[in-house]
């Protein structure tokens, strides 16, 4: 462990940050916060995927929308 490194931190606030940009667009939180409800619902590992890849479609877009910044 790097003692001292504030890589923790920057990437703590990273994931907060993609987290707010989703919450500021109401469609785009209701399909991420459907997507992760929908995968825990899943009643096949295949359908759990496919929900699982739609949020992370969702965060990454996020992520890259906070860093273009």
């Amino acid at each position: 462990m790097d003692h001292g490194s504030l890589a923790p931190v920057h990437a703590c606030l990273s994931h907060w940050a993609a987290l707010i940009e989703i919450e500021r667009h109401p469609e785009t939180a209701k399909a991420y916060h459907r997507a992760g409800y929908l995968a825990q619902v899943a009643t096949t590992p295949e359908q759990g995927r496919e929900h699982l890849a739609g949020a992370a479609a969702i965060y990454r877009d996020a992520a890259r929308a906070v860093r273009e910044r």
